[in-house]
């Protein structure tokens, strides 16, 4: 390998000057197709050469592959710029900026509604959530090889391994988020995520369970319903509802469709963050600076400057009794 590379390095020095010979010279084109030849030969070794092979040594006298075909690459000199990238790298470094400590987060980062069963979708595959944030729109942030998904107050709820591209409707599941095999804890669940949205909230879930046997199942779907209505809007289809003894979650759905309208996705994120936002919003306020704030950066030249033709005007000005000019 030592003399394979020596030629391909002599060749690589020779291609500056092969430039600048007549094409029709045939020293200077066998040199140029003998050069074609050993880069092309070069490259194709160094694309199926494996990562990890890039350290090899034929033999512990000669260098690592990669440093070989470093070298090549470095020492071309480069047509536009007419000097090698090993002198242009020197050239620039003192303009060059140090790496950052961490690396650029390059995850994807989305908001999803969490549906009636307590998962959110991604590319048509479904991840768990705990099953208390059902209805509520969270952000998800997907990397390479996972899905996290953080609450509101952005404290991460679940983390799951990220299903194939290639691979559809797979449901990746917790056990601990969706208490389905314990009725009691569900319930449970239920009366809690219903009593934040105050008593007549509750008195509805009341009479739900009492009179439908999927009593359940409708309530999680009418939590649902808080991810697309606004909260006011559904306190008052269920108050009706509760008024009639409509105890169904179609009636709530007939009410909302004739007396509210769905809100757009902005409107719900600002309404979900609100809690959070307004303290640190109303903390050190900031107000309109009064314009002499900014006067110091004003030159002193330029303010003198404008000064000096006005005094000479005043000097100058005639007097408005005998038309002589004033005294200074």
């Amino acid at each position: 390998m030592k003399p394979y590379y020596c030629s391909i390095l002599c060749v690589a020095a020779l291609a500056s000057a092969v430039a600048l010979e007549a094409a029709d010279n045939p020293l200077s084109t066998e040199l140029k197709q003998n050069y074609d030849q050993r880069k092309a030969a070069l490259l194709a070794e160094a694309d199926r050469m494996a990562d990890v092979d890039y350290s090899f040594k034929a033999t512990p006298e000669v260098g690592t592959f990669g440093s070989r075909v470093a070298h090549v690459a470095d020492a071309r000199v480069l047509r536009d710029f007419n000097e090698t990238p090993r002198d242009r790298h020197e050239r620039e470094r003192p303009q060059l900026l140090p790496l950052p400590a961490a690396d650029y987060d390059t995850a994807l980062l989305v908001y999803r509604h969490v549906n009636v069963e307590g998962y959110v979708a991604h590319r048509l595959n479904f991840y768990s959530v705990p099953w208390s944030s059902i209805g509520q729109v969270l952000p998800v942030r997907v990397t390479d090889s996972e899905v996290v998904i953080y609450s509101i107050g952005l404290d991460e709820i679940a983390r799951h391994r990220l299903v194939a591209g290639t691979l559809t409707g797979v449901r990746q599941q917790i056990k601990s988020h969706h208490p389905c095999s314990d009725p009691g804890q569900r319930v449970l669940l239920l009366r809690q995520r219903f009593s934040e949205l105050g008593p007549i909230a509750v008195q509805f879930l009341d009479g739900l369970l009492a009179k439908q046997v999927q009593g359940k199942l409708q309530a999680q779907q009418l939590l649902a319903l808080l991810a697309h209505y606004q909260r006011d809007d559904v306190l008052k289809a269920l108050q009706r509802a509760v008024r009639f003894g409509a105890f169904t979650l179609a009636a709530v759905r007939r009410i909302l469709a004739a007396q509210a309208q769905p809100k757009p996705l902005l409107d719900e994120l600002a309404d979900l963050h609100r809690e959070t936002l307004d303290p640190l919003l109303r903390e050190d306020a900031i107000g309109p600076r009064p314009t002499s704030a900014y006067q110091h950066l004003l030159s002193p030249e330029e303010s003198a400057n404008d000064d000096t033709p006005s005094e000479e005007k005043t000097t100058d000005e005639p007097d408005e009794n005998n038309g002589n000019p004033k005294p200074g």
